[in-house]
């Protein structure tokens, strides 16, 4: 599976990078942060799902990292994170 990073998903919603990187802070949309990085990648189904109005989930990883995405979504097998 290919991820999408800031630049592309703010290029698909029409918004600034700034707004995407406000809206991964706040939570507000689907990505991930791997642990001991700061890189977000997104992935196209969960937005998709996010955009059909899928309610988000948190979840916090060691080392910085985090999850946020639709509730219920399976993570993919032999994904790690």
């Amino acid at each position: 599976m290919r991820y999408l990073v800031v630049e592309d998903v703010a290029e698909r919603m029409g918004v600034s990078v700034r707004t995407v990187h406000e809206r991964t802070r706040r939570g507000e949309i689907p990505h991930r942060v791997l642990p001991f990085a700061r890189r977000c990648l997104f992935e196209e189904e969960w937005l998709r799902q996010w955009a059909d109005g899928a309610e988000l989930e948190r979840v916090d990883l060691a080392g910085g990292g985090r999850i946020v995405r639709p509730v219920g979504a399976a993570e993919p097998m032999g994904r790690v994170g």
